[in-house]
């Protein structure tokens, strides 16, 4: 009397009698997806803590929100051809700002001249070029 095979779980057999394990339906592109899967969401998160660790520094460091900065590099191509200023300015122009902030910061010498000209600024920014 022959004696019976006792069938070990997860195996089948083959006409012949020996056992074969079954294939897995997609193991090698399951595993590929679920990888690919996880490397996106790691290059996901890792971008936007960069964006907001850099966010941070920027607003402390230098005021400025890098999303503002995003901002105004978009709005670079999104410019309005009326609003931008084709004439330079004049002599008049300067002297109506010299005396506008003499005006404001109350800058009068004793016989009523301005104190800030274009010459003192000029002499204010030679001396602070100066290696002196």
């Amino acid at each position: 009397m022959a004696r019976e095979r006792k069938r070990l779980a997860g195996y089948d057999d083959y006409d012949d009698g020996t056992l074969r394990k079954p294939r897995k339906k997609g193991g090698f592109l399951k595993k590929f997806i679920i990888a690919l899967g996880v490397i996106v969401v790691l290059f996901a998160v890792i971008i936007v803590a960069g964006l907001f660790i850099g966010d941070g520094l920027l607003k402390s460091n230098f005021g400025i929100s890098l999303f503002d900065m995003f901002g105004a590099f978009g709005d670079l191509g999104h410019y309005d051809r009326d609003k931008i200023v084709t004439n330079g300015y004049g002599d008049d122009d300067v002297n109506g700002f010299y005396t506008a902030a003499n005006d404001m910061l109350y800058f009068k010498s004793g016989d009523g001249e301005a104190v800030i000209n274009s010459e003192y600024v000029k002499e204010l920014a030679s001396e602070a070029g100066s290696n002196d």
